[in-house]
């Protein structure tokens, strides 16, 4: 029994099925199936697999939004004799229409999570071109509103990075000489904190992405 609980006590009430448990609601994304609460539950009915004949969920990307992968599961617990029921999209899974609506389900919603993705990127990416800043701010930078708009503004802190470059490529110091070299004005870093800094392209006006 996952989210929805109410509707899904109903369904289960109406149709004379005895509840064992329910899972979920943590807060966990359905995108991935190595979520804890997922596997709880996938390891609670194949350990009760005798007790146990139905998975009650309120939609189909309740149980998982996975796409392929949540087909296969769903078709090892029917070879287990359990079957996921949908309480808002009811399907048989006893013929091969309803199996196959199923699947068409589960790909919707593996469909839904790509779209969500990509517009997510290409809003972020857009922000990037005008200038803008849609995360929080870097070391040594505040965010500040310009316009309407986020945007990041070197610190004190930046300043003293941007001393922590010019010591290193100038003189050659050692991260422990420039992280004893700066202490005093301000800047308190861990030697591994210091030497992520200087392999981070944003340091050196380059903006990276994974797109």
């Amino acid at each position: 029994m996952e989210t929805q609980p109410t509707s899904c006590e109903s369904y289960a009430k109406h149709h004379g099925y005895q509840v064992l448990g329910h899972l979920g609601g943590t807060c966990e994304s359905a995108k991935s199936d190595e979520r804890k609460e997922f596997k709880r539950m996938l390891d609670f009915v194949k350990n009760n697999k005798h007790k146990i004949g139905y998975i009650i969920v309120h939609f189909h990307d309740r149980f998982s939004r996975s796409g392929t992968s949540a087909a296969f599961i769903a078709d090892q617990l029917r070879q287990l004799g359990i079957s996921l029921l949908a309480v808002a999209q009811p399907v048989d899974t006893s013929t091969a229409m309803g199996m196959l609506m199923q699947q068409l389900y589960f790909s919707m919603s593996h469909l839904d999570n790509h779209q969500r993705k990509e517009r997510y990127t290409a809003g972020m990416l857009a922000m990037v071109r005008k200038g803008c800043w849609p995360g929080k701010a870097p070391m040594g930078y505040d965010l500040l509103k310009a316009n309407g708009e986020q945007v990041i503004r070197p610190n004190k802190i930046g300043r003293l990075i941007r001393k922590a470059f010019h010591l290193k490529a100038e003189q050659g110091l050692s991260n422990t000489d420039i992280i004893k070299r700066l202490k005093a004005p301000g800047l308190s870093l861990l030697n591994q904190t210091l030497t992520k800094i200087f392999r981070n392209p944003f340091y050196c006006s380059l903006v990276t992405h994974a797109c």
